[in-house]
């Protein structure tokens, strides 16, 4: 047998407080080494082939008890964290299951773990995954099992309706498992759709029903005394028995109860009982009978459902008596219904790998007292006939009350998941398992001028994993946004507050020429290493350096990496360092920055004319740019993004490039347009959302401009230019309260747009509180506020005596600005004079934004400057062509 346990995969202390992060650093000597072996993420069948990555070391990952080796993460909950792991005695893979310490708190408990898994080892059936061992490492224990390759039961009903032979078919093998078990007396106590495995074919080999996590839930489990005093419940409440419930002995007979929940589940689409929690779910079994399935659906077969109620009867003696009489009379059934041969399950399975394939592994994640953990729909969710989506107030009311961002698409009104918690147990547009991850900013090591490196490699590695199938990624603002909170927390700190199950750090450097990235994912759960490397590359291999770590995070999530599509980089290093200080400029979002970023982008495109991603930011930097005032900008950035869409079709970021220069030029129609198709190739895409939401704010309707903004924000709260354009929207809306709350945060951190806003809705409210508490504060010191300075005087003067013409500067537009620049301009100019008492003037500057293509309809409507306005002759003809417009966008919308 060929020794692999070679001096890169050191043993790591599980005690480590700091993880197996330390482990990066082991290395003292690595930077001075020029002959390292390039290895990366070996590539999946499906993973396009590229070509060499940037030479780096060996990778380090975490090996256990000096045998297993981490090699991803497959799932945690309640009881422990699941990894794929490689046993390096027997060179095979195993799924490894690593206890919490809070499971063996109980007396007897590690005892308990130990019986269990011998008696589990007994049971050898083709339909039960193996139990291998259960081992320590240092004061830690873990139990090694055979890893399936496949997906779960639920994430498979996620997308696909069974008709009733298919769902007789796994049935089937369910009781052939459950009988092998039971005979071996074992019981399984938490049978539900996520602990059935349906195995992908693998060459001539049959494919498998197997039943996962035998003898584990039970092991867990406390006296049934205990159960009452302490409240717990062993198992999933949706499939748990009654018996269970009420904290009774149990025999094989509840196992039954558990298939009939999933028969009737699998038959029906949903749950033989509803609920307002999982409890009052569970204990409805307690007061009623189950319903009969063809209540639900009539063509279900009367054998089939007749069955299923047997099964489900409250009282364990009124079903039938083993998995065996169940496993009869389905195969009755099906030679009756479907001849002598019966059906094969392989009819369920497909040799190809499709969309809903997930990473399979030995057993599910899992799962806590209430929720599964795993990601797969919560129970009663499997695919039914007539899918109905989502209304749009149901959307909105899910994005805003779950811990991850919800993402409401325009075309379909669905709610599309980007990430949600690894133990929300709620269900996903998307079928399939999935892992939740964030990435930390690189630390710079003190290098300021690297921060926009950072920064920028960061965010191309989340865009490479958002793109990946089965991953679920924080949007780097996020992670900001969380760590300006609290700057001192680490990485693992952050991915528990983040709701993640790794994160991925570490941090960059520059040698000369060449910069040195150390980066490693690290499991949020218990600090483990699962991957480790350290990249050494010149700058034209930036791009590359990150693919390959992309590639190995998605290696260690076990998740296919053929969503990672092969980024074209530019070939002179100095046009990929002048994109992403391009980019760090452009989110500054002030008239000096917008000017910065297009004389970095013009840089850029000089070394790299045909690079889309360099196109897109030169149109966005042209646009703003535009916006401010600026000469010459309107083609360039029209051109650069038309370009880059013919360049990249298939990218977000070029249609988001061409909705935005459409919205400056005045079309909002075609701004609708193209932030749709960006939305549809990356339903995640903020911008995207953030450019429907300026819009739907200004045309209405307003709830939709609050989904569309509230995703923005959640998706990457550190653009604080989307608070407050929903403070606008509020402030409008008469929300006074809301809008506050929005933009009390603009004094820590100041911006002139930030300021514009809150003295613009102060004067709509006359808020002379808060116009005085802003005076007062530093920051409006500096002269490039000067303006706002004089907005917030004009309002404690009693709103007189101010010129007009006087106060414009860039942040308030020009002659020369965008068709949105002069609109904005004009708004702005006519509120003064409105409130001025200055009506006829005030009227001819809402005459010329409505000329240079005024779609505000709500500011039209609402702004309560303008009601001396409404009266007038000439408003209402100038309300209906802008109407008109807020027609067209919402006609573009449908």
């Amino acid at each position: 047998m060929t020794e692999k346990r070679p001096s890169e995969h050191p043993t790591l202390a599980l005690s480590n407080p700091q993880g197996a992060g330390a482990a990066l650093e082991q290395d003292p000597g690595a930077e001075k080494r020029d002959d390292a072996t390039a290895i990366s993420a070996p590539p999946t069948p499906d993973m396009p082939k590229r070509s060499p990555a940037p030479s780096v070391p060996p990778q380090r990952r975490t090996v256990l008890a000096n045998r297993y080796e981490l090699r991803g993460l497959l799932g945690s909950g309640g009881m422990g964290t699941v990894y794929l792991a490689s046993d390096l005695d027997l060179e095979e893979d195993v799924a490894l299951k690593l206890l919490r310490r809070e499971a063996l708190d109980t007396p007897g408990a590690l005892e308990r773990f130990r019986r269990e898994v011998k008696l589990a080892r007994r049971v050898t059936h083709p339909n039960v995954s193996r139990t291998y061992d259960i081992a320590s490492h240092e004061d830690d224990f873990f139990i090694t099992m055979e890893y399936v390759a496949g997906q779960t039961l639920a994430s498979r009903g996620a997308s696909t309706r069974f008709t009733p032979p298919q769902v007789a078919a796994i049935a089937v093998e369910i009781c052939k498992g459950l009988e092998a078990a039971h005979q071996a007396g074992v019981i399984h106590r938490d049978l539900k759709p996520q602990n059935i495995m349906l195995e992908r074919p693998s060459g001539p080999r049959r494919a498998r029903v197997v039943i996962m996590d035998f003898g584990i839930a039970q092991a867990a489990q406390v006296s049934a005394g205990q159960l009452t005093t302490m409240g717990q419940l062993v198992g999933t409440p949706a499939y748990m028995a009654p018996e269970q419930l009420s904290g009774l002995a149990v025999d094989p007979r509840a196992d039954l109860y558990a298939l009939g929940v999933m028969l009737f589940e699998l038959l029906t689409g949903q749950l033989p009982w509803s609920g307002d929690s999982p409890i009052s779910t569970a204990l409805a079994r307690l007061r009623t009978e189950a319903p009969d399935p063809r209540l639900i659906d009539e063509e279900i077969p009367a054998e089939l459902a007749e069955l299923t109620n047997r099964c489900l009867a409250r009282e364990a003696s009124a079903r039938p008596d083993s998995a065996l009489e169940v496993l009869e009379a389905l195969e009755q059934w099906q030679e009756t219904e479907l001849g002598s041969a019966g059906l094969a399950p392989t009819l369920v399975f497909s040799k190809q790998r499709t969309a809903a394939d997930e990473p399979a592994h030995s057993l599910s994640p899992p799962s806590s007292t209430l929720a599964s953990a795993s990601g797969d729909p919560r129970p009663g969710t499997l695919r039914s006939r007539d899918v109905q989506m989502p209304s749009l107030s149901s959307a909105k009311a899910s994005m805003l009350h779950t811990p991850f961002p919800s993402v409401l698409t325009p075309a379909s009104g669905a709610v599309v998941t980007r990430d949600r918690s690894p133990s929300d147990g709620l269900g996903s547009t998307t079928p399939g398992e999935t892992r939740s991850v964030a990435v930390v900013p690189f630390d710079t090591r003190g290098n300021g001028d690297l921060d926009y490196l950072a920064e920028g490699l960061a965010e191309e590695i989340i865009d490479l994993l958002s793109m990946t199938r089965g991953l679920r990624v924080r949007p780097l603002g996020s992670v900001v946004a969380l760590r300006r909170g609290d700057a001192e927390a680490d990485s693992r700190a952050l991915g528990a507050a983040l709701g993640v199950e790794v994160v991925v750090e570490g941090s960059i450097s520059q040698l000369g020429t060449q910069y040195v990235l150390r980066a490693r994912v690290v499991g949020v759960a218990d600090g483990f290493q699962l991957w480790a490397n350290r990249h050494r590359a010149d700058a034209s291999e930036l791009l590359d350096m990150s693919e390959s770590v992309a590639r190995a995070v998605a290696e260690a999530l076990t998740t296919p990496s053929s969503g990672i599509a092969p980024r074209r980089a530019p070939t002179d290093p100095r046009a990929l360092d002048l994109y992403f200080r391009g980019r760090h400029e452009y989110k500054k979002l002030d008239p000096s920055s917008a000017l910065k970023a297009v004389e970095l982008f013009e840089q850029a495109v000089e070394l790299a004319p045909e690079d889309p991603a360099i196109l897109s930011g030169r149109a966005l930097a042209h646009a703003r740019h535009w916006f401010f005032g600026g000469v010459g900008t309107a083609d360039l950035a029209r051109q650069s993004a038309e370009l880059a869409v013919s360049q990249a079709p298939d990218r977000a970021e070029p249609h988001l490039a061409l909705a935005t220069v459409a919205l400056h030029e005045g079309d909002a129609v075609a701004a609708v347009k193209h932030a749709k198709q960006a939305l549809r190739l990356a339903p995640a895409l903020a911008d995207a959302h953030a450019v429907l939401g300026r819009l739907l704010a200004e045309t209405g309707p307003a709830d939709v401009a609050r989904a569309h903004l509230a995703s923005a924000e959640e998706l990457d709260p550190s653009v604080d230019e989307w608070r407050w354009i929903h403070a606008r929207l509020e402030a409008l809306m008469g929300n006074w309260e809301q809008c506050e709350a929005l933009l009390h945060d603009v004094p820590a951190a100041p911006s002139i747009g930030g300021w514009l806003h809150v003295a613009r809705t102060s004067i709509w409210h006359d808020a002379r509180d808060v116009a005085e508490r802003s005076l007062s504060h530093p920051s409006l010191r500096s002269p490039e506020y000067a303006v706002v300075r004089r907005l917030f005087q004009f309002l404690l003067d009693g709103r007189r005596d101010l010129d007009v013409d006087s106060i414009f500067n860039p942040a308030l537009g020009s002659s020369h600005s965008s068709s949105r620049g002069s609109a904005f301009r004009h708004q702005v100019r006519c509120e003064l004079l409105a409130t001025q008492g200055q009506e006829a003037r005030a009227v001819i500057d809402l005459a010329h934004a409505v000329d240079a293509g005024l779609i505000d309809l709500v500011w039209l409507e609402r702004c309560p400057l303008l009601t001396q306005l409404r009266s007038r002759s000439e408003f209402e003809p100038l309300r209906r062509r802008v109407a008109e417009r807020a027609s067209a966008v919402s006609a573009a919308l449908a």
